[in-house]
């Protein structure tokens, strides 16, 4: 066995039972994977830098909206906990789950891999920053997919730390070998990524593509002018 497989074999049972508490579509590999890319599995780890903590590096900021969605009063110390990881695993799960429904509800039609990596990248970065630049891709006349995110939005042009993409492709990557070594952390699904990662939260967004954008502004004014002219042979009769 491998230190990933033990990894998987040490928290999967955590894993699976935070995922079902909030019925989440999120492959337990993928958790585990960034409980793994993250703390290496230690219960309690602390970024002594950014101040993170747990097995999901869980940031002050990053626990505060959690209390405040959660109606909670969670503080860094539960993140910190040696002998206790059940808090730090189920805020991590959660805060997980979140950004993979707003990356499904923006973009549901991608690949799975391509949700799990935005997902990935929205759990560092937070999902207004990454919104934001999806809606730059589209701006740009550019499909939203990852390998359009990683060639045309250079890292420097993010708000505040700079991702680096290569580390969620990591992640990603070493879920794939945890599906492998330890079948039982696929989930429901046939594979790691097959059946959508996350019931989206959002609908369909007004702005994720200009050409439907512009279509349904000209039906709404077509018929505003329908509804003008059938108002107008109402008044002369």
């Amino acid at each position: 066995m491998t230190q990933l497989s033990d990894h998987a074999d040490r928290w999967l049972a955590l894993a699976n039972a935070e995922l079902a508490r909030i019925h989440s579509y999120v492959p337990p590999a993928v958790l585990l994977s960034v409980w793994w890319s993250e703390s290496r599995g230690i219960p309690g780890e602390v970024n002594d830098d950014s101040g993170a903590s747990g097995l999901g590096q869980v940031t002050p900021i990053a626990l505060q909206f959690y209390n405040d969605q959660n109606n909670t009063l969670l503080g860094m110390a539960e993140m910190r906990d040696t002998a206790d990881p059940v808090l730090q695993a189920r805020v991590s799960t959660w805060l997980l789950n979140w950004n993979a429904q707003r990356v499904a509800g923006f973009a549901g039609d991608l690949p799975d891999r391509d949700l799990l990596l935005l997902s990935l990248l929205s759990y560092h970065q937070g999902w207004p920053a990454v919104r934001k630049q999806l809606v730059e891709l589209d701006n740009r006349g550019l499909s939203v997919s990852w390998e359009n995110l990683k060639n045309n939005i250079p890292v420097d042009s993010w708000q505040g730390k700079a991702p680096t993409y290569a580390y969620h492709e990591k992640t990603l990557s070493n879920a794939e070998r945890i599906c492998i070594e330890a079948p039982e952390a696929q989930g429901e699904a046939a594979s790691c990524f097959d059946g959508g990662i996350a019931e989206p939260i959002e609908p369909v967004p007004p702005i994720l593509k200009n050409q439907q954008t512009v279509l349904i502004v000209a039906i709404g004014i077509v018929l505003a002018g329908l509804a003008v002219a059938l108002l107008s042979l109402a008044w002369r009769d």
